[in-house]
Parts: structure tokens; C-alpha cells; sequence
């Protein structure tokens, strides 16, 4: 499955304390990037209040990458896995590195742990959103440019390395 046919709005769900909502993944040079565009239960957009980095707590939540660097095999043994993403949660201001598969109704199947063997870490399955739903919900996606010029604040903790 190429990378760029993932490009897309997905649901993802709530869990525990954290709301879900609607994400809009985009590929730019081969990797894979997500941000929110709304939160399932309609409510606005919060305050990064959590933030490690104190300047950037006045900025929202929303059409900020928050997954990035994530990599997909695109041929292979290993087709349809994915690799090498960290995810930043604007819930509790943590980082969290990031792998999964691609599912084969679409969804994305992923991980996300506080350490790099994925031992300390949830799942969640992001469902592939229809034309429909979207057209429904009114979710908008931004220009690519704007996307892009939020990558480097998507990573707030120093101590994980951008994986390249």
C-alpha cells in the first residue's frame, strides 16, 4: 500500500481520561504526519496547557502535527508496518514513541509507549473516516504548508531524538 493512500481523516477513540477526535493524516517525504481537526465530542479546541515548553502553552490543540516521522514498508515481508513515529499528546504533555500496522479495511492500527521497545504503551485502532461522515461532521483539513510549519513544536520532549 503506498503511504500517500492513507492520506485522510480518521476517528480516533477516546481513552480512559483522553477525549478521541478527528485527525487528518498527510505524507510529506515519505513519512507519515497526523494533526487534529476537532474533538468527538464537539468540544473547541484546548490550551496546550501541559506543555514541557512554557511558550507554547497559549497555543490550541488544533491543526498542530502531533505524530510525525512515522514510516512506512511499502513492499516486502514487512509491507504495511510502521515505524519510527513519536506522538506528542496535548493531554498530559508527554511524547510517545510510535509504531503500528496498516490494516486491510484502512484503519490504522497503532502503538504508542513511553519507552522505545514498546513495552510501557497503549493501542488504539484509527478508523478510516468515509466521504460521507466527513462531509457530515464539516471536518477540514489546512493547506500543507501550514501543516509543515507546526512540525518542529510537535516534539516538545528533548529527551527523545526526531528519528529520521
Amino acid at each position: 500500500m503506498p503511504s500517500q493512500c492513507l492520506e485522510g481523516f480518521y476517528e480516533v477513540p477516546d481513552f480512559l481520561i483522553f477525549k478521541g477526535g478527528y485527525v487528518y493524516v498527510f505524507v510529506h517525504e515519505g513519512r507519515i504526519f497526523a494533526y487534529g481537526v476537532g474533538n468527538l465530542d464537539k468540544s473547541p479546541p484546548a490550551l496546550d496547557r501541559y506543555n514541557p515548553n512554557k511558550l507554547l502553552r497559549a497555543r490550541l490543540d488544533r491543526w498542530v502535527v502531533f505524530l510525525r516521522d512515522l514510516v512506512i514498508e511499502e513492499s516486502g515481508a514487512n509491507r504495511g508496518k510502521l515505524h519510527s513515529g513519536l506522538s506528542y499528546n496535548f493531554q498530559n504533555g508527554s511524547t510517545y514513541y510510535t509504531k503500528g500496522k496498516v490494516l486491510e479495511n484502512g484503519d490504522l492500527d497503532l502503538g504508542f509507549s513511553l519507552d522505545s521497545f514498546h513495552i510501557l504503551g497503549k493501542g488504539f485502532v484509527w478508523r478510516r473516516m468515509e466521504p460521507a461522515e466527513i462531509a457530515k461532521l464539516n471536518l477540514q483539513s489546512i493547506p500543507l504548508e501550514s501543516a509543515l510549519a507546526t512540525i518542529p513544536d510537535s516534539n516538545q520532549n528533548s529527551k527523545i531524538p526526531k528519528s529520521k
